[in-house]
């Protein structure tokens, strides 16, 4: 048990005062104890009147004993340099001494005194949040301790944000790809030592992060052995479900550790959508109901050891790996409509396989060059990827054979990518902090993609073979100063990126892309007082198209729906301002983006088909209010509240223009002692615009139970998840030849339940190092 650690300091048996008449003398007596009535040694115990201290310390049972004269006291327990409480009372009699008459504050049998410790806290321009400080997270997982951080949001498909921006997330200063994002979920909570969050970010972190960023830390240093095993089962509705245990271990020495993780999903889903085609010249009308049964399959695994040569010196290494195994039996039925009137009916039935096999190396060192926490950090990272995927389409129609569909369509696909990253970080005692680093990362891709007509008896039966290869070489550099003038902390950097792209199809050159960009950083954070400061902000950040959007050939997706490439995209750049406040546990921003080469999505008709791409689509103004609050409201409430008002703009868009939106998310953990946590969370989203589409707004509500059993060994969570079953999704996408619209209802109403077993094994630390450790000297 660590005293300087806890949250609720009880002083129970009262402050018993008796008299003693032959010295007028009254003894104080009392227990200081923890929230759970365990006892406190060596707590400080002392009551001044008039400068003239009495002291004692608590025993091995907590108890202490004061003797003391009438009058007015200031009573304190002091544990460790920490105040566990502090009152004020007063001891007085009447002429005969043989009754004590004291003050209102010391009738009660028992005094509790609050200490609320706030997880979340500012250092320089990051909101850092102690995981540790969070009672009962043994079974938490790193994603439902994000949904306690501030400025942080995870919506209902998962995606994690810094406010309304797609985030950028960090894994012990290593940036995770999307497949290993899946990580988190196995993630421990008690494993976790702090998260770190910029809702916008400088160029040490690179230019391409569109978001914020979310920087996870593990805890280092530890030692023994210790496991958590964890059972994930959620029930949606009949004959669907996901099961998902996983086993995270780790062993510790003083200078060095092993850890690893391994999950396994495996279930039956399912999905549901609609889809509209109304090509308006010709007035005819495609609709499709789409129902679809999948069963994923997927493994997860890391391995990874830290090894601290030196004061000095840190050596990691680690293997992480995700491996993908599915099939979905869709089914569709069609409509078509001419002028309204249905003309002929079909039926579609698809045959869905695919596998992916992903593994990523990392080899990391840190320099802690001196004392002022200067440092040199070093990473090199591989990422490989291969996946293969495989889908036959029979559409057959009643009245018109001619647009039958009886076709299949195989991909596969490979990538590699290499990167280096250095980063120097050089603090002086004036707190003039220079930082500096170099980046350079090189990635090949190849994908092939066969068409197989599959009509026996065509005489048209066709096979087509594709091929699309891209290389991406991005070389960056930046150099920074960062400078606390009294209660101002100035930060800008600048970062210069060259990118170079090439793109082949079959032996043809198709893509040259060779372009240098410079990026500017800058921010001033100014504090007025301990609970209020300010602070503004530009910067911008660039956003390179994956090398799947710029290929030059089509895929077939439906009867009438293609996916087309464009190698021609271009990056997208966006410039941000902001403006900052902060008071307390409130935190509000105002911020503007202004993006002159917006990437959209694009549809558009020919020959009755409908063809889907990207383009480069005209300007994008974004601008909006964000505010958050963070706080325990009482001993037994903690809430995480963000919300943004905003505004957007698309003035080329055939849709909707503009629009005012907003978006709110709250998560609640209610903690009742002796019954367990109760968790509430809600979302409302009022819609969103982007290019020609228009999607409508929905909102959501989870609520969930947990519950710690064996002292904290076993943990039991229950819960709902959108419980009014209200997170669907409708969009319209409008150009003048054709209306699409599009409407999902996926399967987010369910009913899950989650067991953690922690056991652990720890060593016992060298006592005569923690004695020296915890010298007086050293803690003075």
């Amino acid at each position: 048990m660590k005293p300087s650690t806890l949250v609720t300091i009880a002083i129970l048996s009262g402050l018993n005062v008796e008299t003693i008449s032959a010295q007028q003398l009254n003894k104080l007596s009392g227990i200081v104890v923890t929230k759970e009535s365990e006892p406190i040694e060596h707590v400080y115990i002392f009551a001044e009147k008039d400068s003239i201290w009495k002291e004692t310390f608590t025993d091995p049972g907590g108890k202490f004993e004061l003797p003391l004269e009438n009058g007015n006291y200031k009573l304190k327990g002091v544990y460790f340099s920490k105040i566990l409480f502090e009152e004020e009372l007063t001891v007085n009699s009447n002429l005969s001494l043989d009754t004590l008459r004291v003050s209102p504050n010391l009738s009660l049998n028992e005094i509790i005194v609050e200490a609320f410790h706030s997880p979340v806290s500012q250092r320089e321009d990051k909101l850092i949040f102690d995981v540790q400080k969070l009672s009962k997270i043994e079974g938490y997982s790193a994603n439902d301790i994000l949904k306690y951080v501030p400025k942080v949001v995870i919506d209902f498909d998962g995606q994690l944000q810094v406010g309304s921006k797609p985030a950028a997330v960090y894994l012990n200063n290593r940036r995770l790809s999307s497949e290993e994002i899946i990580l988190l979920n196995s993630l421990n909570a008690k494993d976790i030592s702090e998260i770190e969050v910029q809702s916008t970010h400088g160029g040490e972190y690179g230019v391409d992060i569109q978001g914020g960023v979310i920087h996870i830390k593990t805890i280092k240093n530890r030692t023994g052995f210790n496991a958590t095993a964890q059972f994930h089962a959620v029930y949606p509705k009949q004959d669907y479900y996901t099961l998902s245990p996983n086993l995270n271990l780790f062993f510790g020495k003083e200078k060095w550790n092993i850890y690893s993780t391994y999950s396994f999903n495996h279930g039956r889903g399912g999905s549901y959508s609609e889809t509209t085609n109304h090509y308006i010249q010709k007035n005819i009308t495609h609709e499709e109901f789409y129902e679809g049964r999948s069963k994923p399959h997927q493994h997860t695994y890391k391995i990874g050891t830290l090894w601290d040569i030196n004061n000095a010196h840190t050596i990691s290494m680690e293997f992480n790996g995700v491996a993908n195994q599915g099939k979905s039996t869709p089914n569709s039925w069609i409509n078509l409509l001419k002028d309204r009137v249905l003309i002929d009916r079909a039926k579609e039935e698809n045959i869905y396989s695919s596998n992916s096999d992903f593994y990523n190396g990392v080899l990391y060192h840190e320099w802690r060059i001196d004392t002022l926490k200067s440092n040199l950090k070093t990473l090199l990272n591989y990422n490989n990827k291969q996946s293969y995927s495989d889908i036959i389409i029979d559409t057959e129609y009643e009245n018109f054979p001619d647009r039958n569909v009886f076709e299949q369509n195989i991909s596969t696909a490979g990538a590699e990518n290499y990167s280096l990253k250095s980063d120097l970080r050089k603090n002086w005692k004036s707190s003039l902090s220079l930082r500096a680093g170099i980046q350079y990362s090189y990635s090949k891709r190849k994908s092939d993609r066969e068409t197989n007509s599959l009509e026996i008896n065509s005489l048209l039966s066709e096979n087509a073979v594709e091929q699309w290869t891209y290389n991406e070489g991005i070389a960056g550099a930046y150099i920074g100063l960062s400078k606390n003038i009294g209660d101002v902390f100035l930060y800008g950097n600048i970062r210069i990126e060259h990118t170079n792209i090439a793109g082949k199809s079959g032996e043809t050159k198709t893509l040259h892309k060779d372009y240098t960009e410079i990026y500017p950083y800058i921010t001033v954070n100014h504090k007025l007082k301990p609970r209020l400061s300010y602070g503004v902000l530009y910067t911008k950040f660039i956003y390179r198209p994956p090398f799947n959007l710029m290929n030059n050939y089509s895929n077939r997706l439906s009867d009438i729906l293609y996916d087309v490439g464009n190698p021609d995209l271009k990056p997208q750049n966006t410039h941000l301002g902001q403006i900052s406040l902060d008071y307390g546990n409130h935190s509000t921003s105002f911020e503007v983006y202004y993006v002159p080469d917006a990437i959209t999505e694009f549809f558009e008709e020919r020959d009755g088909i409908t063809y889907h791409t990207i383009l480069n689509y005209g300007y994008r103004t974004t601008c909006g209010i964000n505010h958050h609050f963070n706080h325990n409201i009482f001993k037994w409430w903690y809430t995480n509240l963000f919300v943004h008002l905003g505004y957007e703009q698309v003035p080329k868009s055939y849709n909707k223009r503009e629009l005012f939106r907003a978006f709110v998310t709250s998560n609640n953990r209610f903690s009742v002692p002796a019954v367990g946590d109760f968790q509430f969370a809600f979302n409302y989203n009022s819609g969103s615009i982007s290019g020609n589409a228009h999607t409508k707004g929905n909102y959501g509500m989870d609520v969930s139970y947990s519950r710690s059993f064996l002292k904290n060994v076993l943990n039991m969570q229950l819960g709902v998840s959108d419980i009014f079953n209200t997170r669907d999704q409708h969009t319209r996408d409008y150009v003048p030849t054709l209306e699409y619209l599009f409407y999902r209802k996926p399967l987010s109403r369910d009913f899950w339940i989650k067991l953690t077993y922690n056991f652990s094994n720890k060593e016992k630390v060298n006592k005569q190092k923690l004695n020296n450790q915890n010298s007086i000297i050293n803690r003075f």
